[in-house]
């Protein structure tokens, strides 16, 4: 004890004073609310060389542990190390009075300093926590000093409690008026940066939240395509992962939690256009879909012509012509037969074969002739639809729906983003250009797309004709699904790279698991 000597305390205000200033600066630049409360704890123990220190933040009627410190023993909880999982301090008891025996609760409802001794000598407070603490870890919690932190409101948003000052011999001590000081005056700019960083959460909730119902309202507009965007970005996030993972083909690419983040956000927004897209465009199931199924009117033409045959055979026969029942018979057949193949056709698939769209453009051409009357089967509007070769829709549909990628990149380009967010829109609203040019909307081409929208485009398509639930399409199996893939990929269509990685890394296997897609 005798080579211990006492600190210079005017020296020690002086230094603290200037290193509160360079603390002040570097609390207002860190926004990561973790980091910036280990580092609140860290500087605030550093300034009153104390051995402990634990921070906790209001939660509705909760006191929550963000922070927990324990220089002697080695413990480091919360921030950069691992979360806390102790319960959190309730502020009220079940009969709803105040729990006042914490004293990290009565210091947040009294908004006051209090300033403790030696915690096992208080008559005030049951330190609880603390002596449980000490026995389980062969601990001894002497002083402590419990002190509010404060918004710009001046509201109480949580408590910064220190354990155990020490002196040059590393013995504990009381915390003295000049720490209270010191503290008070560090907690006052804690509570300012805390306040800023849950702000910018905020604001960053509220955007998340946005697009949230954004999905929503499109749910209620079209269930197949919220169920679309859903799926897309959890393949998305999972490319992303893999690929920052990876130490064969992208070793050299990795993502900040940041570009993480913008990869999600722009993967929820990448549909956000078809808002404006007709329903009866994006519901379209059959060739021949409007308002009705135009195929029930080709139905009932068909069968209108049926009855108009019959009726000629039989005042055919009342006039004494002579004319063979067979000829009806096989008129009729031909035509039920021909309409069951025009219903097929009318169903969309991945492929129409040429000879269908022979059979269709050649009856539209070509009236039917039966006993000296000729029958329109099918008009040239009518033969176009159902001449689609993929899909249910027509150019001019498609072009339509397609318009949801330029929609989705002016809304984007319309609704202003943090700098750091300002990727967002190109990411988003090219995830239909190609690598080969012959993308939407812009044609970009080649390194003018992004690598993230590439990633998204992968993820758009993949999900697609992966799907179970479009109502214009039978779903693909997995293997059929990357045999698309790569045909598109040989086009020129895809980045060839990520779409090697997806096969080598078997990541189509993990999606087709979790989703439940036939191999």
């Amino acid at each position: 004890m005798g080579n211990c000597s006492k600190k210079n305390n005017n020296h020690n205000i002086h230094d603290n004073i200037k290193r509160l200033n360079k603390i002040g600066i570097a609390l207002s630049s860190e926004h990561e609310l973790p980091l910036l409360l280990e580092m609140i704890i860290q500087e605030s123990m550093n300034l009153t060389h104390c051995d402990g220190g634990t921070l906790y933040l209001r939660d509705g009627d909760e006191l929550k542990f963000h922070i927990a410190q324990t220089i002697s023993l080695g413990k480091y909880m919360g921030g950069s190390h691992d979360p806390i999982s102790w319960k959190p301090l309730s502020i009220y008891l079940e009969n709803a009075q105040e729990n006042r025996g914490m004293v990290a609760v009565t210091s947040l409802l009294d908004d006051r300093i209090i300033n403790i001794k030696d915690i096992y000598a208080d008559g005030e407070f049951r330190f609880e926590g603390s002596k449980k603490f000490d026995a389980s870890n062969n601990y001894h919690s002497k002083s402590s000093l419990t002190i509010p932190i404060k918004n710009h409101d001046n509201e109480v948003i949580g408590v910064l409690q220190l354990l155990n000052k020490l002196d040059e011999c590393d013995t504990p001590i009381a915390f003295g008026r000049i720490d209270e000081d010191i503290i008070s005056s560090l907690a006052s700019q804690a509570g300012v940066a805390i306040n800023n960083a849950q702000f910018i959460k905020d604001i960053e909730k509220m955007l998340e939240s946005f697009l949230q119902s954004i999905v929503y309202a499109m749910s209620e507009k079209s269930p197949h395509t919220a169920s679309h965007i859903h799926k897309m970005v959890a393949f998305a996030n999972m490319l992303v992962d893999a690929i920052d993972k990876d130490e064969t083909i992208f070793k050299e690419k990795r993502f900040s939690d940041l570009q993480k983040q913008v990869i999600n956000i722009s993967a929820w927004m990448h549909d956000v256009g078809k808002i404006a897209t007709p329903d009866l465009v994006m519901e379209k199931s059959t060739k021949l879909e409007s308002s009705v199924d135009k195929i029930e009117m080709i139905k009932d033409r068909f069968e209108l012509i049926k009855k108009d045959l019959e009726i000629e055979y039989l005042k055919a026969k009342l006039e004494g012509i002579d004319i063979e029942e067979t000829q009806l018979n096989s008129a009729i057949e031909k035509l039920s037969s021909d309409f069951e193949k025009l219903a097929t056709y009318n169903i969309g698939g991945e492929y129409l074969a040429q000879e269908s769209v022979h059979f269709i453009q050649n009856m539209a051409h070509t009236p039917l002739k039966v006993f000296n009357k000729t029958y329109i089967l099918l008009t040239q509007e009518e033969a176009a639809l159902l001449s689609i070769q993929r899909g249910t829709l027509s150019d001019s549909d498609r072009a339509t729906i397609n318009r949801h990628a330029l929609i989705t990149l002016n809304m984007l380009n319309k609704l202003y983003l943090p700098k750091k967010y300002k990727d967002i829109p190109q990411i988003s609203g090219n995830h239909h250009e190609k690598i080969n040019g012959k993308g939407y909307p812009k044609g970009l081409k080649g390194d003018e797309i992004s690598f993230e929208a590439r990633i998204l485009a992968i993820a758009d398509i993949f999900e697609a004709i992966t799907a179970k639930d479009r109502p214009y399409k039978k779903p693909n199996s997995i293997t059929t699904s990357m045999e698309i893939i790569h045909k598109m990929t040989d086009e020129g269509d895809l980045d060839a790279q990520i779409v090697e990685f997806l096969e080598s890394s078997k990541l189509y296997l993990e999606y087709a698991k979790k989703y439940d897609i036939e191999l």
